[in-house]
């Protein structure tokens, strides 16, 4: 379903009144998709970004889809508190002083949390 808050109200009623079809160029430019991929490189680029999020701190990926999903539907002094709560408890997680240590000594980070 297409949400008037990623594509707007305008390109919502257009698409559903005329039927119109896109195609992976235009669902970009709308906001529908996050990147476009050539079908040849599908596999290696969600290889690539599922790799990413098995190596990140697991504990903040999952506070920020929740922040995310709940930011359309909660009101603003709520969601305020929620991420303040939620950045609290990922300070207190120990991925965040790996996450300090490897950005003072350069290097990339090894998060006891990843899931590789």
């Amino acid at each position: 379903m297409l949400s008037p808050q990623v594509v707007g109200v305008r390109a919502k009623r257009s698409l559903m009144l005329t039927g119109g079809k896109l195609d992976a160029t235009e669902a970009y430019r709308l906001g529908i998709l996050s990147m476009v991929v050539a079908a040849g490189e599908l596999d290696a680029e969600t290889a690539k970004i599922a790799g990413r999020l098995a190596h990140a701190p697991q504990m903040a990926i999952a506070a920020t889809k929740r922040l995310i999903n709940a930011a359309g539907v909660t009101p603003l002094a709520d969601q305020l508190r929620a991420e303040s709560v939620a950045t609290v408890a990922c300070t207190n997680d120990p991925d965040f002083m790996e996450g300090v240590r490897a950005f003072v000594e350069k290097r990339a980070a090894n998060f006891p949390s990843a899931r590789f």
